[in-house]
């Protein structure tokens, strides 16, 4: 499907459509002139690094980048299906995520030739209405907090009305497919885009689209429990997975010295359980876009971003304050043990 043939009924509104692209950018907070997704040539896009990650190409291979400019025109049409579920003028987000969720609607049909919304529509057409009520949980926590396994929990209580979406698993079951034969096309091989390519800049489409789905689908009546390092505004309920080893974000905020120390120890408890960079059959890698048949995937996650993870962290729970319900992890070494008293400790969140 390309950009033309997003069905009418994705069109947002009258004053949408009468958006000119410029003014829909602005919208995002984004500044066309000052965007270098928006204004540099190719060669500089797909060989562009950020001073924060200097070891990765932020965007890689963008073989689309000629329909720029049809991409840029079409993107008040292309924004307005994700207002359905997310407002640019809502000022209790992050100051960031405007330019960043933008900017993942166009990267991705520059990448893959095809529109976000279209992906998304794909991936609705395994989900009917159920007409009735859905709900949206938001379940999050640090590398080895135990998020698995209540996520594991949660799927048992109840079974095939949930629907889980594990943000490394959702990434690699819907985009590494995708990525891999748009990177080796151009030349990439696999070692840099299973170190790098994976976890660049397209994850801003990844989560513009994972915003919508949740949303969506909870309006569609289902249950969707979000997992991830990090919470999920306007969720129904955001329950944060307490370290078993008694890691604090909070009381380390301003610490350096000590998110460092602590980054250390949990990337070493990582590096321990995934033996390569992810535990992804990337010889039988398929684009399944139904969550509920999608094969459970690890990452081992860098020191550095173990240390990013303790900062954002720390500043969300923080920031959302008594919004968050934290849900007692002791360490207890028997695994059905354990999963009881999570169990326990959910149902009373939970009822």
């Amino acid at each position: 499907m390309t950009t033309g043939d997003i069905p009418e009924v994705m069109i947002d509104t009258e004053e949408q459509r009468e958006l000119t692209p410029r003014d829909s950018f602005l919208e995002f907070d984004v500044n066309l002139a000052e965007s270098d997704l928006l204004s540099k040539s190719k060669e500089e896009l797909e060989n562009l690094r950020k001073p924060w990650s200097p070891d990765r190409r932020a965007y890689g291979a963008l073989p689309n980048f000629e329909n720029r400019d049809e991409i840029i025109g079409n993107f008040p049409k292309e924004s307005g299906y994700f207002k359905k579920h997310y407002n640019p003028r809502d000022t209790n987000k992050p100051a960031w995520m405007n330019k960043f969720y933008a900017e993942g609607i166009v990267l991705f049909e520059m990448k893959f030739g095809r529109t976000l919304s279209s992906f998304c529509e794909e991936i609705l057409a395994n989900y009917p209405d159920l007409h009735k009520s859905g709900k949206e949980i938001s379940i999050f926590g640090l590398s080895g907090s135990g998020k698995s396994t209540v996520v594991e929990v949660l799927k048992k209580k109840f079974g095939d009305g949930v629907i889980i979406m594990d943000s490394d698993t959702v990434r690699f079951n819907l985009l590494a497919r995708m990525i891999k034969d748009v990177e080796m096309s151009a030349g990439v091989d696999l070692e840099e885009i299973r170190d790098q390519l994976i976890n660049n800049d397209i994850v801003r489409s990844l989560y513009m689209a994972l915003n919508y789905l949740s949303k969506e689908l909870k309006q569609r009546g289902y249950l969707v429990v979000e997992s991830s390092t990090q919470p999920v505004p306007g969720a129904d309920k955001i329950i944060y997975v307490e370290h078993p080893d008694n890691v604090d974000p909070v009381a380390m905020l301003g610490n350096e010295e000590k998110q460092k120390e602590v980054a250390h120890r949990l990337f070493e408890r990582t590096q321990s359980r995934i033996g390569g960079l992810d535990n992804y059959d990337w010889s039988q890698a398929e684009t399944i876009t139904d969550f509920r048949n999608m094969i459970d995937v690890s990452v081992r996650v860098p020191e550095r971003i173990h240390e990013a993870f303790l900062k954002n962290v720390g500043q969300s729970l923080n920031s959302l304050g008594d919004s968050v319900t934290r849900l007692p992890n002791p360490q207890v070494s028997d695994v059905e043990e354990r999963e009881r008293l999570l169990t326990e400790e959910l149902e009373k969140i939970l009822n």
